[in-house]
């Protein structure tokens, strides 16, 4: 597997083209809960991840606007291809710097990535798909993103061999029971086995915004937020992993933004 390095929370496709779609903004809680439900796997695909690993979850290699190749975190979720995943919009599109402003590239996508490799290899990249607020402006609680995949050499999707996550859309920053997982990769951990936290949820500014205490780092951008596990292939993602912070005492924790109607219609817009 190429060399890569995580992406840093200051950047918002194996021959991908990129796509945007415009949407509406509207308060993740400030609607009815809505949801897509999972998709179990077809096939079996004989997994090296450690325990408690989601085969679903997978690590995303890219190149960035500046040429150098990195990395983020994503996971399949259900649709008619069997070859979407869900992740960040900075691990598709930079929009801070002007002189390097713009998509990613060669997107490469190994589902239960272990140790340099996985049990069906990788999937090379199609479209990716991003909210217009995030290019426009980097904003944050529009950190969302899809990416399309082509079939595998051999024709079989993602999603046949380790199914495709449900997805909630409208839920609650406060919650318990929440798990994210990931492939951190800066120090002290080196992005070669899934990762996970698990534990509460709660408010964070703005308000749109929820966090929960986990020391991942860099490379776990993207990774989902699961509100359950269904079993150890798929759940319900309601969120990905947009930055992280420090608490006054140091204590370090992720932020994400529950997916909202704006999520819910690029969604929509790829799986019809």
């Amino acid at each position: 597997m190429r060399s890569a390095t995580p992406l840093e929370d200051s950047l918002a496709e194996r021959g991908a083209s990129p796509r945007s779609h415009t949407a509406t903004t509207e308060p993740a809680n400030s609607e009815p809960r809505i949801v897509v439900n999972p998709v179990e796997p077809t096939e079996s695909a004989a997994t090296n991840e450690p325990p408690r690993a989601m085969a679903s979850v997978g690590k995303l290699f890219f190149d960035g606007p500046d040429t150098h190749g990195h990395v983020c975190s994503g996971a399949i979720v259900a649709s008619r291809s069997g070859n979407l995943v869900h992740t960040a919009g900075h691990c598709v599109y930079d929009p801070k710097k002007p002189w390097m402003k713009g998509w990613m590239k060669n997107f490469f996508f190994v589902p239960s990535y272990a140790d340099g490799t996985g049990p069906l290899g990788g999937w090379n990249g199609n479209l990716a798909y991003a909210l217009t607020p995030w290019m426009k402006s980097g904003d944050f609680s529009h950190d969302q993103a899809f990416i399309s995949f082509y079939p595998h050499s051999e024709g079989e999707s993602m999603q046949q061999y380790f199914g495709g996550n449900g997805l909630t859309f409208n839920e609650s920053t406060s919650r318990d029971g929440v798990t994210i997982y990931g492939y951190p990769a800066a120090a002290p951990y080196q992005g070669n086995i899934q990762h996970y936290c698990s534990g509460k949820t709660s408010w964070h500014r703005p308000a749109s915004d929820t966090t929960m205490g986990c020391p991942m780092t860099h490379g776990s951008d993207g990774g989902p937020w699961y509100s359950s596990l269904t079993d150890d292939h798929v759940g319900m993602i309601y969120a990905v992993t947009s930055r992280r912070g420090k608490d006054s005492s140091g204590n370090p924790y992720l932020i994400a933004t529950p997916n909202g109607n704006d999520v819910r219609t690029i969604y929509n817009f790829i799986n019809n």
